[in-house]
């Protein structure tokens, strides 16, 4: 599943969802299951567009 938004976004908010203080901390504090599986396989194919360099510093493919 190709990401839609890229070029689009806002990279900044995206890789907050995806961080510590993003989805998993929401589910850390309500226990919701149901939107951590909603979200699992965007966040999954959304992680494929981005490598880490040399530095292991986050880049976009």
């Amino acid at each position: 599943m190709p990401a839609r938004n890229l070029g689009r976004e806002l990279l900044g908010q995206m890789l907050a969802s995806i961080g510590e203080y993003g989805f998993w901390n929401y589910y850390t504090n309500t226990g919701y299951k149901e939107t951590i599986a909603k979200v699992y396989d965007g966040v999954k194919c959304y992680l494929n567009v981005w490598k880490l360099d040399k530095n292991e510093v986050l880049v976009k493919e």
